[in-house]
């Protein structure tokens, strides 16, 4: 009995696949345009936890006073300790004629200040609260700042969390931005939680270059990612507990079971078996009828 549930099995998917292939021809015959034909593509999906927060660096403000010195450096320069960043020009009588001005650190120059230069830092971060976070507003900067100076290899992303995420400090996640796009990150520290969520601060020693004008970043952490072939609902069939599509193979309608990997609404991501020439591959023609 179960050798001839078998067979009646594969006789009907094999008499779907003539009904099918004599409904294209059909259609074609009349003109219509009750089918379709749609090429499978490979499709990349992944879970994320959309963030939003602040970027924080080493960086300390450069003061020039009540009068404006002329620049000697460039955006985004790196400048050595005791480099000199600007002059100022006296009156022709003054025995100095040209003060220059020189940094007592490393680190990057920027002409971009917002206020929280030395105020929103990695050490204030480690004893503020969920609460201390919400109520972050943009400090005054400074008169006379006429720049500043980003120092080490090391920047943070400070956001908050939903509560239940079970990251733990020193992981290794994967951070998504929508200007700066994939960077590795390092979960350094989680604030205890207070609202339902968690104030988490992650550091990173790539890009610094493209943040050292960036206070605010939005994203998403990326979880696990799923690749395989996407096809659309409207060509399933489901027989006998298996779930597969016809594809179109020269003048002949196949059959190829799948193996669904998510739900993508219209659509479902297909397990990807590379090179099996009975499974779904990639640029197979599917029939939707």
């Amino acid at each position: 009995m179960k050798k001839q549930g078998a067979l009646f099995f594969k006789l009907l998917r094999i008499s779907l696949a003539v009904l099918l292939l004599l409904f294209l021809l059909l259609s074609f015959w009349e003109g219509g345009e009750d089918y379709s034909l749609r090429e499978i593509m490979i499709c990349e999906v992944g879970d994320g936890i959309p963030v939003s927060g602040f970027v924080v660096r080493e960086e300390g403000l450069l003061l020039a006073g009540e009068t404006a010195p002329e620049l000697t450096v460039r955006e985004g320069q790196w400048l050595s300790g005791g480099q000199c960043y600007g002059i100022f020009r006296c009156c022709e009588a003054d025995t100095h004629p040209v003060i220059p001005l020189c940094t007592a650190k490393s680190g990057y120059f920027s002409q971009s200040i917002d206020g929280f230069e030395g105020v929103l830092t990695y050490e204030t971060l480690q004893t503020m609260g969920v609460g201390d976070f919400q109520l972050l507003q943009c400090p005054e900067p400074p008169s006379g700042a006429m720049g500043k100076l980003v120092s080490g290899q090391t920047w943070y992303f400070a956001a908050l969390l939903p509560e239940g995420t079970g990251y733990e400090v020193g992981e290794g996640l994967t951070l998504e931005f929508d200007m700066l796009g994939q960077l590795p990150m390092n979960l350094c520290h989680l604030s205890p939680v207070a609202e339902g969520k968690q104030l988490a601060v992650f550091s990173c020693r790539r890009e610094m270059g493209q943040i050292l004008n960036l206070r605010r970043l939005s994203g998403k952490i990326l979880g696990q990612r799923l690749r395989g072939l996407e096809v659309p609902k409207a060509a399933l069939y489901h027989i006998d507990g298996e779930t597969g599509v016809y594809v179109l193979v020269g003048q002949r309608a196949k059959w190829k079971e799948i193996t669904i990997l998510r739900d993508l609404g219209e659509n479902v991501l297909a397990e990807y078996r590379v090179g099996e020439p009975n499974a779904l591959q990639e640029e197979d023609v599917l029939i939707i009828t």
